[in-house]
C-alpha cells in the first residue's frame, strides 16, 4: 500500500465551511492521536479532511516546543484544520498569528469550545466558552481577520435560564463570521460518557442549514446518513475511526462513492489490514519516533485488525514488544501469528 496516500475515489466535489472537499467524512481533533502519520492513515482511507491535535495558544506564545511541533504537516495531506484553544481572545489571535507565520499551510482555523476536561476548563477554554458567548463571538470575529474560514466546535447547551441553548449559541457563532460549527451532541458534563443527542444536533442543522457538522457517535454509515438527512453538512469521525479505520471507506461505499474495490475490498482482507498497518508504522517512526510510535501502535492495532480470526496472538505479541525492533518483526512478520492464534482457537 506503500506509494498513494488516497484511493481511487470518484465523487462529486463541495464546499463544506469555505473549502472544496472530496467528501464529507471528516476527522475530528482528538489529542494524542491526530498527528501527522495517523492522519496520514486516515488519508489513505479516504478522509475528506482531518483536523490537528488541539493546539494551545498560550504554549505557541511561550515558544513552547512540544507546543510547536504539534503543527507539523506532512507531506501528502489532504484539507486541514488548524484546532486552537484559549481562554481569551487576545491569546488565540497571538497563537494563530504565531502559528501562521512559521509558514505551515492550513486550510482552517478551528476554535475548540468542546473540551470537557479540567485542565482546559481552568483555563477559562474548550467548554467553559460555552458560558460565555460573548468571548466566543469575539475570537470568531476577531479570528476571521487572518482571512481563513473559522471552524469552531461545541457541544449541546441545556439552557439553565441565564444563556443560550446549543442554537442561540451556535446562530451567534455563525453570524459572527463562523464557516462550520461542529456540534457534538453531549453536553459538557457528560464528557464522553452516556449518548450523542442527534435529534439535537439536526434541531440546529435544520435552523442553520449548510453550516452544522455532526460530531458524537458516528460508527457507522447509518449514522452518518442520519446526520446528512438531518441537515448536516458532514461529520466528525473520532473514537469510531480509532475502533474502527475502515468504516471510512465502508461509509464512503455507502454514500455512493467510488474507493477503489483492488485496495478496500469488503470485508478488508488480512493483506490490506497488515499494509496499512505497516504504513503507519513507518510514518509514525519517520515524523515522530520509535517512542510515540510504540505507544500509537499498541493503541490502534486493535482497531485495524478488529474482527480478524486469530487477532488475540498478534495482538498479545504487538502489547507485548518492548522495543523498536521488535515491534518491526512482528510488524514484517504479523502472517505467523495470525496463522497459530487460528490454530489456538
Amino acid at each position: 500500500m506503500t506509494g498513494s496516500l488516497r484511493p481511487g475515489m470518484e465523487g462529486p466535489s463541495f464546499i463544506v465551511g469555505g473549502l472544496e472537499l472530496s467528501n464529507p467524512i471528516m476527522m475530528a481533533p482528538m489529542a494524542g492521536v491526530t498527528l501527522p502519520a495517523v492522519r496520514r492513515m486516515f488519508w489513505r482511507l479516504g478522509a475528506g479532511l482531518a483536523h490537528t491535535e488541539m493546539v494551545s495558544c498560550a504554549g505557541l506564545t511561550r515558544k513552547n516546543r512540544k507546543t510547536t511541533e504539534m503543527l507539523f504537516r506532512a507531506p501528502g495531506e489532504g484539507p486541514l484544520v488548524l484546532q486552537l484553544f484559549a481562554g481569551d481572545s487576545d491569546t488565540l489571535m497571538r497563537g494563530a498569528e504565531i502559528a501562521l507565520s512559521l509558514g505551515v499551510p492550513f486550510d482552517a482555523l478551528g476554535i475548540n469550545m468542546a473540551c470537557p476536561m479540567p485542565k482546559v476548563l481552568k483555563k477559562g477554554a474548550g467548554a467553559r466558552l460555552l458560558s460565555r458567548l460573548d468571548l466566543a463571538v469575539d475570537m470568531v470575529r476577531r479570528l476571521n481577520r487572518l482571512g481563513l474560514p473559522v471552524w469552531p466546535k461545541i457541544r449541546k447547551i441545556v439552557p439553565d435560564g441565564s444563556g443560550p441553548d446549543t442554537l442561540e449559541f451556535a446562530s451567534a457563532l455563525v453570524e459572527a463570521g463562523a464557516a462550520n460549527v461542529g456540534v457534538h451532541g453531549r453536553t459538557a458534563s457528560q464528557r464522553y460518557e452516556g449518548t450523542s443527542d442527534f435529534d439535537e444536533v439536526r434541531r440546529v442543522a435544520r435552523a442553520l442549514p449548510g453550516v452544522i457538522s455532526a460530531s458524537g457517535d458516528i460508527s457507522g454509515p447509518e449514522d452518518v446518513s442520519k446526520a446528512l438527512a438531518g441537515g448536516c453538512v458532514s461529520v466528525f469521525l473520532a473514537r469510531g475511526g480509532v475502533t474502527d479505520p475502515f468504516v471510512l471507506p465502508r461509509i464512503l461505499s455507502h454514500l455512493g462513492y467510488n474507493i477503489g474495490d483492488s485496495v478496500y475490498d469488503d470485508p478488508p482482507s488480512i493483506e490490506t489490514r497488515a499494509a496499512l498497518f505497516s504504513d503507519l508504522a513507518e510514518d509514525l517512526s519517520t515524523f515522530h519516533g520509535e517512542r510515540v510510535a510504540m505507544v500509537l501502535l499498541k493503541r490502534l492495532m486493535s482497531g485495524v485488525f478488529r474482527g480478524v480470526p486469530g487477532c488475540s496472538s498478534y495482538r498479545r505479541a504487538i502489547a507485548s514488544a518492548s522495543d523498536w525492533g521488535t515491534m518491526c518483526a512482528h510488524i514484517r512478520d504479523w502472517r505467523q501469528f495470525f496463522e497459530r492464534g487460528i490454530k489456538d482457537e
